[in-house]
């Protein structure tokens, strides 16, 4: 039986590569390159950090992840602002 889609078994990150995630998924969110001088990188690791170290399939699976967390998160923040707004409003209309 064939698949057209390769599992590809992802190593865990290493610290400069968990950093970086970090990093790339924190405001204010800085360019490849800079966080990968951040996590210890050389320089000419961070000169070409999306070719190098976002290219990894463990770090591309983190950064994912991350996005996803910070999406879930965001809409949350959203909701509970939507609902104050709406106390708020009612509130104020009330007494009219």
């Amino acid at each position: 039986m064939k698949t057209s889609a390769k599992v590809v078994k992802s190593r865990p990150l290493t610290d400069r590569q968990r950093k970086f995630v970090q990093l790339k998924t924190t405001w204010p969110y800085p360019s490849s390159a800079k966080a990968a001088r951040l996590a210890g990188y050389s320089e000419s690791v961070a000169r070409k950090a999306d070719a190098v170290i976002a290219s990894s399939p463990a770090v591309r699976l983190a950064l994912a992840r991350a996005e996803e967390q910070e999406r879930e998160r965001t809409s949350d923040v959203d909701r509970k602002r939507q609902q104050v707004q709406r106390a708020i409003l009612s509130k104020l209309f009330r007494g009219r």
